[in-house]
């Protein structure tokens, strides 16, 4: 095991003891949660991709000051994959309605938001037409939907996804998770097994899901030079669902942001990097555009911002 993974790995298992599993309710459905840190701190909303759910976040949650800030990462529907609306579609519009309302009954007024994977659509469109309600914007592994390479649409990047995660083999969806990362943890064959038949229980259900996101992405793409507020965007170099073209490209369609290329990273970045991540988010959470990244990363844009300054 590299010593990354060992980091990750006990800071994973060390959040079992520090943070909190909670849930609220919305319209008579429940929703699950986790919460580090004290309520009463600068808040961080933390905003999965498609097809995981709130704990990729577990060991990246650690890193921060308890009293300074309280972490929340939430189940998204539909794209948590095992939980969905009963009776609506998840398009953009009826995904930021739920997260006005999760935010409103935790009582969570001007969050940071860090968002993840093709969600980072979501945190876009909600920070864009909501700007008074959001300090800061974290953007992590933005899949390439601009054709930066000149290749490959939107529609085909999308549906490239939908084939990479039609499993015909557990074997298959071991390929697929070792895809998303730079250097792929083992984990045990009864691990991917129980992931394997979970995944085929919720496929079609999944699948709708991304036509309702797809149906969004001309309401989204015009709102990305729209973000006010601080924005910091990290992406992976070794990310399969990007392009070096778009790494030094997203300034074009995020003109404010803060842009750093994380090396020796695939696609789930806060589980390979989570300290390194953090080093970052914590340089732009403190007022200071990032003019280093570490060892680990390369800065493509320094965009002088305060990132706690009042908005």
């Amino acid at each position: 095991m590299s010593k990354d993974h060992t980091h990750v790995l006990a800071s994973h298992i060390a959040s079992f003891w520090r943070v909190k599993h909670k849930s609220f309710t919305i319209n008579g459905e429940t929703w699950s949660y986790l919460a580090q840190g004290d309520p009463s701190a600068e808040p961080i909303i933390f905003i999965h991709g498609m097809g995981t759910n709130k704990s990729v976040w577990r060991s990246q949650m650690q890193n921060y000051d308890n009293k300074a800030y309280y972490r929340i990462a939430l189940n998204i529907p539909g794209a948590c994959f095992t939980q969905y609306f009963k009776s609506q579609k998840h398009s953009i519009h009826d995904l930021c309605r739920w997260l006005d309302q999760a935010l409103e009954v935790l009582n969570i007024k001007t969050p940071h938001i860090v968002a993840h994977s093709t969600l980072t659509l979501l945190a876009t469109f909600y920070t864009a037409t909501r700007p008074q309600n959001i300090k800061s914007l974290t953007l992590m592994s933005i899949p390439d939907l601009w054709a930066s390479n000149g290749t490959s649409t939107a529609s085909e990047t999308i549906q490239r996804f939908r084939s990479d995660i039609n499993f015909q083999s557990i074997d298959d969806s071991i390929s697929m998770l070792n895809s998303l990362f730079y250097n792929p943890p083992q984990l045990p064959k009864a691990l991917h097994k129980a992931g394997y038949t979970r995944h085929l229980e919720n496929l079609d259900r999944f699948l709708n899901v991304i036509d309702d996101l797809e149906q969004g992405l001309p309401l989204v793409m015009p709102q990305t030079k729209n973000i006010k507020c601080p924005l910091l965007i990290i992406n992976g170099e070794s990310d399969t669902y990007s392009t070096p073209e778009l790494i030094n490209s997203l300034h074009w369609h995020y003109p404010n942001a803060n842009t750093v290329n994380l090396l020796e990273c695939g696609h789930l970045i806060m589980l390979e990097k989570p300290s390194e991540i953090y080093k970052i988010h914590i340089q732009f959470l403190g007022n200071a555009p990032i003019k280093q990244a570490s060892k680990f990363g390369n800065v493509i844009q320094s965009y002088e911002v305060c990132a706690s300054s009042s908005l």
